[in-house]
Formats: C-alpha cells, structure tokens, sequence
C-alpha cells in the first residue's frame, strides 16, 4: 500500500497543484516528516528534491 500511495504522491507532486504538506494530508500521511522520510528512503531524494528536478520541465508534462 505504501509504493502505491508513494508513487501516487509522484504523480501529484509532479502536477505541480499541490504542496508537499497537502499531498501528504491527501494520501493520509500523518506529518509531512513522515512522508518525506519515506518518500527519501524509496526513491532515494526527497520530495523537495523531486520538485526542483523538475524546474526545468514544461507545468504541463507529467514525469512518473
């Protein structure tokens, strides 16, 4: 359920409409810590790192 919901977060934070905090409120993560924790330890960069990989991305592309 875990990779589900972590690959769902890529999804959402890649869409751009959503901040860190209200994409782990939305896939019932109790803190924003705690979903960056295990978001870091999965992929291996953590949520913000993502982000900004994506800076150079059109908003309209979606990367998964």
């Amino acid at each position: 359920i875990s990779k589900i919901r972590l690959e769902e977060s890529k999804i959402l934070l890649s869409s751009r409409q959503m901040s860190i905090g209200e994409v782990a409120a939305h896939l019932g993560y109790s803190s924003i810590q705690h979903f960056s924790k295990l978001f870091h330890a999965w992929y291996g960069y953590t949520p913000s790192a993502y982000i900004k990989s994506l800076q150079s991305i059109p908003n309209d592309t979606v990367i998964l």
